[in-house]
Protein backbone atom coordinates (compact mmCIF):
# COMPACT_ATOMS: atom_id res chain seq x y z
CA UNK A 1 0.00 0.00 0.00
CA UNK A 2 2.72 2.42 1.04
CA UNK A 3 4.81 1.40 -1.99
CA UNK A 4 1.87 2.07 -4.31
CA UNK A 5 1.31 5.51 -2.75
CA UNK A 6 4.99 6.41 -3.22
CA UNK A 7 4.87 5.30 -6.85
CA UNK A 8 1.69 7.32 -7.43
CA UNK A 9 3.22 10.37 -5.76
CA UNK A 10 6.34 10.05 -7.92
CA UNK A 11 4.22 9.71 -11.04
CA UNK A 12 2.27 12.85 -10.15
CA UNK A 13 5.51 14.76 -9.50
CA UNK A 14 6.98 13.70 -12.83
CA UNK A 15 3.78 14.61 -14.63
CA UNK A 16 3.85 18.05 -12.98
CA UNK A 17 7.50 18.63 -13.95
CA UNK A 18 6.98 17.59 -17.56
CA UNK A 19 3.77 19.62 -17.64
CA UNK A 20 5.59 22.73 -16.45
CA UNK A 21 8.25 22.17 -19.11
CA UNK A 22 5.53 22.31 -21.75
CA UNK A 23 3.59 25.32 -20.39
CA UNK A 24 5.90 28.11 -21.63
CA UNK A 25 5.63 26.87 -25.21
CA UNK A 26 1.88 26.42 -25.02
CA UNK A 27 0.59 29.20 -22.75
CA UNK A 28 2.97 32.13 -22.96
CA UNK A 29 2.92 34.65 -25.81
CA UNK A 30 5.68 36.91 -27.09
CA UNK A 31 5.66 40.52 -25.93
CA UNK A 32 3.95 42.65 -28.57
CA UNK A 33 6.11 44.69 -30.92
CA UNK A 34 5.33 48.16 -32.22
CA UNK A 35 2.18 48.23 -34.38
CA UNK A 36 2.78 48.25 -38.11
CA UNK A 37 -0.40 50.11 -39.08
CA UNK A 38 0.70 53.70 -39.89
CA UNK A 39 -2.55 55.04 -38.44
CA UNK A 40 -1.83 53.52 -35.02
CA UNK A 41 -0.47 56.28 -32.74
CA UNK A 42 2.09 53.92 -31.24
CA UNK A 43 3.53 52.71 -34.54
CA UNK A 44 7.05 53.57 -35.66
CA UNK A 45 5.79 54.64 -39.09
CA UNK A 46 6.25 58.39 -39.28
CA UNK A 47 5.07 61.19 -41.54
CA UNK A 48 7.23 63.93 -39.99
CA UNK A 49 10.80 64.64 -39.15
CA UNK A 50 11.74 66.16 -35.80
CA UNK A 51 13.49 69.42 -35.04
CA UNK A 52 14.92 69.68 -31.55
CA UNK A 53 15.52 73.19 -30.29
CA UNK A 54 15.88 75.11 -27.03
CA UNK A 55 14.43 78.27 -25.62
CA UNK A 56 14.37 80.09 -22.29
CA UNK A 57 11.19 80.70 -20.30
CA UNK A 58 11.13 82.12 -16.77
CA UNK A 59 14.91 81.99 -16.89
CA UNK A 60 14.95 78.22 -17.43
CA UNK A 61 16.28 76.34 -20.43
CA UNK A 62 13.45 74.44 -22.09
CA UNK A 63 13.75 71.71 -24.71
CA UNK A 64 11.23 71.76 -27.56
CA UNK A 65 10.61 69.05 -30.16
CA UNK A 66 8.82 70.24 -33.28
CA UNK A 67 7.40 68.27 -36.21
CA UNK A 68 9.13 68.93 -39.53
CA UNK A 69 6.87 68.78 -42.56
CA UNK A 70 7.24 69.32 -46.28
CA UNK A 71 4.20 71.56 -46.02
CA UNK A 72 5.19 74.99 -44.64
CA UNK A 73 2.82 76.88 -42.38
CA UNK A 74 1.32 73.85 -40.62
CA UNK A 75 0.54 74.33 -36.94
CA UNK A 76 0.37 71.47 -34.46
CA UNK A 77 -1.02 70.64 -31.03
CA UNK A 78 1.52 70.56 -28.21
CA UNK A 79 2.10 68.22 -25.27
CA UNK A 80 3.67 70.02 -22.29
CA UNK A 81 5.44 67.26 -20.34
CA UNK A 82 6.56 67.37 -16.70
CA UNK A 83 9.37 65.15 -15.45
CA UNK A 84 9.63 62.81 -12.49
CA UNK A 85 11.81 63.60 -9.48
CA UNK A 86 15.46 64.12 -10.50
CA UNK A 87 14.77 62.91 -14.05
CA UNK A 88 15.72 64.94 -17.11
CA UNK A 89 14.86 65.20 -20.77
CA UNK A 90 17.03 62.20 -21.67
CA UNK A 91 14.83 59.91 -19.60
CA UNK A 92 11.84 60.80 -21.79
CA UNK A 93 13.55 61.65 -25.08
CA UNK A 94 12.08 58.77 -27.08
CA UNK A 95 8.56 59.84 -26.09
CA UNK A 96 9.13 63.48 -27.01
CA UNK A 97 10.70 62.55 -30.36
CA UNK A 98 7.89 60.09 -31.09
CA UNK A 99 5.30 62.81 -30.53
CA UNK A 100 7.04 65.19 -32.93
CA UNK A 101 7.35 62.49 -35.59
CA UNK A 102 3.61 61.88 -35.28
CA UNK A 103 2.78 65.55 -35.83
CA UNK A 104 2.58 66.66 -32.19
CA UNK A 105 4.90 69.34 -30.79
CA UNK A 106 6.37 68.46 -27.39
CA UNK A 107 7.96 70.65 -24.74
CA UNK A 108 9.90 69.36 -21.74
CA UNK A 109 8.86 71.60 -18.84
CA UNK A 110 11.59 72.36 -16.21
CA UNK A 111 9.09 73.39 -13.53
CA UNK A 112 11.15 72.97 -10.34
CA UNK A 113 14.22 74.71 -8.95
CA UNK A 114 15.90 71.53 -7.76
CA UNK A 115 15.55 68.21 -6.00
CA UNK A 116 14.16 69.66 -2.77
CA UNK A 117 11.64 72.06 -4.30
CA UNK A 118 8.28 71.49 -2.56
CA UNK A 119 6.42 74.67 -3.49
CA UNK A 120 3.71 72.90 -5.47
CA UNK A 121 1.64 75.99 -6.15
CA UNK A 122 4.61 77.88 -7.58
CA UNK A 123 5.73 74.87 -9.58
CA UNK A 124 2.22 74.55 -11.00
CA UNK A 125 2.21 78.23 -11.87
CA UNK A 126 5.63 77.92 -13.53
CA UNK A 127 4.50 74.85 -15.47
CA UNK A 128 1.54 76.74 -16.95
CA UNK A 129 3.58 79.86 -17.70
CA UNK A 130 6.47 77.96 -19.32
CA UNK A 131 4.09 75.94 -21.51
CA UNK A 132 2.36 79.16 -22.58
CA UNK A 133 5.73 80.84 -23.21
CA UNK A 134 6.85 77.96 -25.47
CA UNK A 135 3.59 78.06 -27.43
CA UNK A 136 3.96 81.84 -27.92
CA UNK A 137 7.60 81.67 -28.98
CA UNK A 138 6.84 78.98 -31.56
CA UNK A 139 3.42 80.23 -32.58
CA UNK A 140 4.23 79.70 -36.26
CA UNK A 141 4.36 75.95 -35.54
CA UNK A 142 2.35 75.43 -32.34
CA UNK A 143 -1.39 75.99 -32.05
CA UNK A 144 -1.81 77.48 -28.57
CA UNK A 145 -5.51 76.54 -28.52
CA UNK A 146 -4.58 72.83 -28.62
CA UNK A 147 -2.40 72.27 -25.57
CA UNK A 148 -2.21 69.02 -23.56
CA UNK A 149 -0.70 68.88 -20.08
CA UNK A 150 1.08 65.66 -19.22
CA UNK A 151 3.74 64.35 -16.90
CA UNK A 152 5.07 61.46 -14.88
CA UNK A 153 5.11 61.11 -11.08
CA UNK A 154 6.14 64.51 -9.65
CA UNK A 155 5.58 66.03 -13.08
CA UNK A 156 2.04 64.62 -13.23
CA UNK A 157 1.28 66.10 -9.81
CA UNK A 158 2.56 69.51 -10.89
CA UNK A 159 0.72 69.31 -14.24
CA UNK A 160 -2.48 68.66 -12.28
CA UNK A 161 -1.88 71.79 -10.16
CA UNK A 162 -1.15 73.73 -13.35
CA UNK A 163 -4.49 72.61 -14.79
CA UNK A 164 -6.31 74.35 -11.96
CA UNK A 165 -4.24 77.54 -12.25
CA UNK A 166 -4.13 77.81 -16.04
CA UNK A 167 -7.60 79.31 -16.65
CA UNK A 168 -6.67 82.39 -14.60
CA UNK A 169 -2.96 82.52 -15.52
CA UNK A 170 -2.75 81.70 -19.23
CA UNK A 171 -6.35 81.68 -20.43
CA UNK A 172 -5.49 81.80 -24.15
CA UNK A 173 -3.25 78.74 -23.93
CA UNK A 174 -4.88 76.81 -21.11
CA UNK A 175 -4.93 73.03 -21.67
CA UNK A 176 -7.82 71.39 -23.48
CA UNK A 177 -6.79 67.91 -22.32
CA UNK A 178 -4.50 66.25 -19.78
CA UNK A 179 -2.89 62.79 -19.61
CA UNK A 180 -1.25 62.14 -16.23
CA UNK A 181 0.97 59.13 -15.50
CA UNK A 182 1.33 57.89 -11.89
CA UNK A 183 0.81 61.29 -10.22
CA UNK A 184 2.76 61.65 -6.96
CA UNK A 185 0.11 63.84 -5.33
CA UNK A 186 -3.34 65.37 -5.64
CA UNK A 187 -4.47 68.91 -4.90
CA UNK A 188 -8.15 69.47 -4.12
CA UNK A 189 -8.00 73.23 -4.75
CA UNK A 190 -6.51 72.76 -8.19
CA UNK A 191 -8.88 69.95 -9.08
CA UNK A 192 -12.06 71.87 -8.32
CA UNK A 193 -10.88 74.91 -10.28
CA UNK A 194 -9.97 72.94 -13.42
CA UNK A 195 -11.90 74.04 -16.49
CA UNK A 196 -14.79 71.54 -16.82
CA UNK A 197 -14.12 71.39 -20.57
CA UNK A 198 -10.59 70.04 -20.05
CA UNK A 199 -10.66 66.31 -20.78
CA UNK A 200 -8.73 64.35 -18.16
CA UNK A 201 -7.03 60.93 -18.31
CA UNK A 202 -5.31 59.60 -15.18
CA UNK A 203 -3.16 56.46 -15.45
CA UNK A 204 -1.94 54.26 -12.61
CA UNK A 205 -0.16 50.90 -12.99
CA UNK A 206 -0.79 47.65 -11.18
CA UNK A 207 2.79 47.15 -9.89
CA UNK A 208 3.48 50.69 -8.70
CA UNK A 209 4.94 50.56 -5.18
CA UNK A 210 6.27 54.14 -5.12
CA UNK A 211 3.07 56.20 -5.03
CA UNK A 212 -0.41 55.33 -3.79
CA UNK A 213 -3.22 54.45 -6.18
CA UNK A 214 -5.59 56.52 -4.04
CA UNK A 215 -3.91 59.69 -5.32
CA UNK A 216 -4.86 58.87 -8.91
CA UNK A 217 -8.36 57.90 -7.84
CA UNK A 218 -8.77 61.19 -5.95
CA UNK A 219 -7.75 63.15 -9.04
CA UNK A 220 -10.29 61.23 -11.11
CA UNK A 221 -13.06 61.65 -8.54
CA UNK A 222 -12.47 65.28 -7.51
CA UNK A 223 -11.54 66.93 -10.81
CA UNK A 224 -14.11 69.38 -12.13
CA UNK A 225 -13.56 67.94 -15.64
CA UNK A 226 -16.85 66.85 -17.12
CA UNK A 227 -15.20 64.14 -19.22
CA UNK A 228 -12.59 62.15 -17.35
CA UNK A 229 -11.26 58.62 -17.14
CA UNK A 230 -9.12 56.48 -14.85
CA UNK A 231 -6.98 53.81 -16.53
CA UNK A 232 -5.36 50.99 -14.57
CA UNK A 233 -2.39 49.86 -16.64
CA UNK A 234 -1.85 46.11 -16.33
CA UNK A 235 1.44 44.25 -16.45
CA UNK A 236 2.04 41.77 -19.27
CA UNK A 237 1.51 38.57 -17.29
CA UNK A 238 0.91 36.03 -20.06
CA UNK A 239 4.07 36.80 -22.03
CA UNK A 240 7.58 35.48 -21.90
CA UNK A 241 9.29 37.43 -20.56
CA UNK A 242 6.69 39.12 -18.40
CA UNK A 243 6.73 42.92 -18.32
CA UNK A 244 5.95 44.57 -14.99
CA UNK A 245 4.08 47.88 -14.91
CA UNK A 246 6.02 49.51 -12.09
CA UNK A 247 6.23 53.21 -11.25
CA UNK A 248 8.87 53.93 -13.89
CA UNK A 249 7.19 52.34 -16.91
CA UNK A 250 6.79 55.72 -18.79
CA UNK A 251 10.57 56.31 -18.73
CA UNK A 252 12.24 55.53 -22.07
CA UNK A 253 15.85 55.51 -20.84
CA UNK A 254 16.84 53.79 -17.62
CA UNK A 255 17.23 56.09 -14.65
CA UNK A 256 18.94 55.69 -11.28
CA UNK A 257 15.65 54.23 -9.99
CA UNK A 258 14.57 52.13 -12.96
CA UNK A 259 12.57 52.35 -16.15
CA UNK A 260 13.46 52.08 -19.81
CA UNK A 261 14.16 51.12 -22.48
CA UNK A 262 11.27 51.62 -24.92
CA UNK A 263 8.82 48.75 -24.62
CA UNK A 264 5.29 47.56 -25.34
CA UNK A 265 4.13 49.96 -22.61
CA UNK A 266 5.08 52.88 -24.86
CA UNK A 267 3.73 51.52 -28.15
CA UNK A 268 0.43 50.38 -26.68
CA UNK A 269 0.00 52.75 -23.73
CA UNK A 270 1.66 56.15 -23.16
CA UNK A 271 2.46 56.97 -26.80
CA UNK A 272 -0.94 55.74 -27.93
CA UNK A 273 -2.80 57.86 -25.37
CA UNK A 274 -0.76 61.03 -25.86
CA UNK A 275 -0.89 61.01 -29.66
CA UNK A 276 -4.56 60.02 -29.52
CA UNK A 277 -5.42 62.94 -27.24
CA UNK A 278 -3.57 65.35 -29.55
CA UNK A 279 -5.27 63.92 -32.64
CA UNK A 280 -8.64 64.38 -30.98
CA UNK A 281 -7.90 68.09 -30.52
CA UNK A 282 -6.57 68.46 -34.06
CA UNK A 283 -9.69 66.88 -35.50
CA UNK A 284 -12.00 68.99 -33.31
CA UNK A 285 -13.88 65.82 -32.43
CA UNK A 286 -14.14 65.57 -28.64
CA UNK A 287 -13.89 62.07 -27.21
CA UNK A 288 -13.95 60.39 -30.62
CA UNK A 289 -10.37 59.16 -30.94
CA UNK A 290 -10.63 55.38 -30.53
CA UNK A 291 -7.11 54.94 -29.15
CA UNK A 292 -7.55 57.05 -26.04
CA UNK A 293 -11.31 57.57 -25.61
CA UNK A 294 -12.77 54.58 -27.46
CA UNK A 295 -12.55 50.83 -27.94
CA UNK A 296 -8.76 50.74 -28.49
CA UNK A 297 -7.96 52.54 -25.22
CA UNK A 298 -7.38 49.36 -23.24
CA UNK A 299 -5.91 47.24 -26.04
CA UNK A 300 -2.43 45.97 -25.11
CA UNK A 301 -1.50 44.56 -28.50
CA UNK A 302 -1.91 40.95 -27.40
CA UNK A 303 -4.90 38.64 -27.37
CA UNK A 304 -6.59 38.22 -24.00
CA UNK A 305 -4.88 41.11 -22.17
CA UNK A 306 -6.51 44.47 -21.54
CA UNK A 307 -6.10 47.43 -19.22
CA UNK A 308 -9.03 48.56 -17.05
CA UNK A 309 -10.85 51.86 -17.56
CA UNK A 310 -13.67 53.73 -15.89
CA UNK A 311 -15.17 56.89 -17.30
CA UNK A 312 -17.70 59.59 -16.57
CA UNK A 313 -19.19 59.35 -20.05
Amino acid sequence: MIKNQKMKSRAISLAFVFGMMLVPKMAFATLPKAPTDPSHPGSLVYSYGVKETSTTCLGRATKVFLPESATPGDRYPMVAFGHGQALDVENYRATLEHLAKKGVAASFIPFDTGFFDRDWNRMGSDFAKIASCVAAQFSATIDETKIIYSGHSKGAYVAQVAMGLAPSLVAGSAPKAAVLFAPAGSDRRALVTTDPNTTLTVVFSDKDTVVDQRLSEEIFQLSASTNKQFILLKSYNSTSPRLSADHFWPVTKSSFAGGGPVSAFHYHSSWKWLVGAASDLSNASPLSDPYVYGPMTTDKGIAGEFDDVKRTW
